[in-house]
């Protein structure tokens, strides 16, 4: 095995090489916390540098600055994981460990095991905390790759505390840094291959975002933030077999604004826009969550009321009530926002194609535009 110099210089070169090499594929891309995770690999870097030069620097320079720095660099780590989550965190107590652990070495610097123990502590407890933001982000944002992250930050975990544990129970095998230690070199080994896998964790963690965003722009309207027409298909698709399968009804509504063109044409689009936000508004609180709201092109919207049954008259009285209610809570100026509604209710024993069930919906809806009157079959 080599020596713990060596491995020391191979651990800051693998950090150096992966935070260079970061640093040219995001340039001029640093969003969601990637900036802050290749801030955290230089100051590893440099945390390590420092302590390569133990003996020919001061000692405060090589041991509590040094150490200071690798604790400065988790910290970084949990703070950068924080903005990709956009999860909010305490900055002091994010990096108040590293601030302790610089006047606990400080104090103890003539204190080889002392130190061990306490570097092992403070990188031990930063590390589980990385660990439960990771646990508490699976269900809020699921990712492919956060297993992956919790693995690797746990076994860091266990590796610091049982270093702890081993300066306790037997600091005299704790000499130096630099001292030949089959413990000093494994622990340097796994951090080496550790900090690889994690980096590429969290690369990961970024692409799977950017997939995840480019998705969202395909099949999310930018205006109402509701679902688009490619979106709806693809659910189509999904919905129809499975409720063939279980025999579930599918209540399809289509909706148009009334007199759309006017308001545009009397107020501007940018109030037409407005109205069209509304409308997705009232439409998002008159459904439940499991229910699919889209627009569906220009003023028209779709619904698509999963398993309801013949409850779809009950979700049109709701649509029109709210509407009315937004009517008065924010007036148009004279300019009240009617919809026409056509609904139709697919059923699986029909074996109406979900095309035809479409074009029915939207026959209705135009025919409830011409006579003003709401029209349910």
């Amino acid at each position: 095995m080599l020596d713990v110099r060596t491995l020391t210089v191979l651990f800051v070169l693998v950090n150096l090489v992966l935070g260079l090499s970061l640093l040219v594929a995001f340039r001029g891309r640093f969003r969601h916390g990637i900036g802050t995770w290749i801030l955290s690999l230089f100051f590893q870097s440099a945390g390590y540098l420092l302590i390569l030069e133990r003996g020919s620097v001061p000692a405060f320079l090589s041991i509590p600055v040094a150490n200071t720095l690798v604790a400065g660099t988790y910290a970084l780590a949990y703070v950068s994981l924080c903005e990709f989550y956009a999860i909010r965190y305490w900055r002091t107590a994010a990096y108040g460990t590293a601030v302790a652990l610089l006047v606990v070495l400080t104090v103890f610097i003539q204190n080889y095991p002392v130190r061990v123990a306490a570097c092992g502590l403070i990188f031990g407890i930063q590390h589980a905390v990385i660990v439960a933001l990771l646990l508490r982000t699976r269900r809020s944002s699921p990712m492919h790759t956060t297993p992956l992250l919790v693995a690797a930050y746990g076994a860091a975990t266990l590796l610091f505390f049982s270093r702890v544990v081993a300066a306790i129970v037997a600091p005299r095998d704790f000499v130096t840094y630099f001292a030949a230690s089959t413990t000093q070199s494994v622990t340097l080994t796994i951090a080496s291959l550790l900090i690889i896998v994690v980096s590429l964790g969290v690369l990961s963690l970024h692409n799977e975002r950017i997939y995840r965003e480019k998705e969202q722009l395909a099949t999310i309207d930018p205006l109402t933030g509701l679902r688009n027409r490619l979106a709806v298909q693809e659910i189509l698709n999904r919905e129809i077999p499975r409720g063939r399968r279980h025999e579930h009804p599918i209540g399809v509504m289509m909706i148009d604004v009334n007199r759309f063109k006017e308001v545009n044409d009397r107020f501007g689009h940018l109030m037409g826009d407005k109205v069209l936000q509304g409308v997705a508004e009232v439409l998002r609180e008159s459904v439940r969550e499991s229910d699919v709201v889209a627009r569906w092109g220009g003023d028209e919207f779709l619904v698509l009321l999963l398993e309801t049954g013949d409850k779809a008259h009950v979700v049109k009285e709701r649509i029109n009530a709210r509407m009315a209610e937004r009517n008065l809570r924010n007036p148009l100026l004279d300019f009240p926002v009617t919809l026409a509604v056509g609904t139709v209710d697919w059923n699986p024993e029909t074996g109406a194609g979900m095309e035809a069930i479409l074009a029915e919906a939207d026959k209705l809806m135009y025919e409830d535009k011409r006579s003003g009157v709401q029209i349910l079959r």
